[in-house]
């Protein structure tokens, strides 16, 4: 946020169900490390969990209360399926006149690849704003000349023994061969 030509108005928005020590974490990490930036009080809301569909109209007083606030940034600390769902509530707010950035941190994710959440990103004026344990442009990586340092090789290795041509969309083929070889 340091660097920004404007000023922020922020809000963390946090998936309050315990235990879950991603969301937890991130949560207090923002709070540690941005509250610099938040006004007002944090928006809470029940998310789901794996294999599970959101509540309709899950973040409607969250959204309301994000305009009411004139908010321009969102601190995500939640689940990657509640963010979908979250970008969808946010593309048709109310306040849509009002450019909003959102600011999340996961293990992998690409929105560059899903038209549907690309389209809540135009339609809402919303600039998703993302860390990510992996990039997939890395996925084609030439050994060697793209991505990190033997990242390449790592992907030629990957198919060559296990195959799994969508095992990079989302970041775990990196993320357990590493949890692999920690544990090792």
């Amino acid at each position: 946020m340091d660097g920004l030509d404007e000023d922020t108005s922020a809000t963390l928005v946090y998936d309050e169900n315990d235990p879950d020590l991603f969301v937890t974490t991130l949560r207090r990490a923002y709070e540690e490390h941005l509250a610099d930036f938040t006004e007002g009080s944090a928006q809470e809301y029940r998310g789901t969990t794996v294999g599970e569909s959101s509540t309709p109209g899950l973040y409607t007083a969250i959204t309301m209360n994000l305009c009411t606030a004139a908010t321009d940034t969102v601190f995500f600390a939640g689940r990657a399926p509640d963010l979908d769902d979250f970008l969808y509530a946010l593309s048709i707010r109310s306040c849509d006149h009002i450019p909003m950035r959102v600011v999340f941190a996961v293990t992998g994710l690409s929105v560059l690849q899903d038209d549907e959440v690309m389209g809540y990103l135009e339609d809402g004026d919303i600039s998703l704003v993302y860390a990510s344990a992996t990039d997939p442009r890395w996925e084609n990586a030439t050994p060697g000349e793209d991505g990190p340092p033997g990242y390449g090789n790592f992907v030629e290795a990957y198919r060559e023994y296990v195959g799994d041509a969508g095992a990079f969309e989302n970041g775990y083929a990196l993320v357990n061969h590493d949890a692999v070889g920690v544990a090792a």
